[in-house]
This record gives structure tokens, sequence and C-alpha cells, in this order.
């Protein structure tokens, strides 16, 4: 595993616990996190744990 890819994989975390504070359902932030793994296995960007927490990541 990657420096990057652990870097990504900690910011996802991070937008679950926020996603999880703001009271999203949890097979919502599930399914969340398992397309955003999904996309840092295949080398793209995680966005779908971003989305549900409701605010603007900018990277």
């Amino acid at each position: 595993m990657t420096e990057k890819e652990k870097n990504l994989l900690t910011t996802t975390l991070l937008a679950q616990t926020v996603a999880g504070a703001r009271n999203v359902k949890p097979m919502e932030r599930l399914e969340a996190l398992h397309n955003d793994i999904g996309a840092i296995l295949l080398g793209e960007k995680p966005t779908a744990s971003w989305a549900l927490t409701g605010g603007n990541k900018r990277d």
C-alpha cells in the first residue's frame, strides 16, 4: 500500500465519521465506503463518502 492510498483511506474514514455525526443511515455509509474503497483500488478519487456529508470538499 502506497502513502497516497493510506492518505485516501484516512480521508475517506474521516468523511465516514462526519457522515455518522450527521446521522446518515448506516447502510448509506457502508455503500459509500464500498464505492470509495473500490475507487481507491482502481486508482480513482473517492468521492462517495464526502457526498454524504453535504459539504464541498476541495482538493
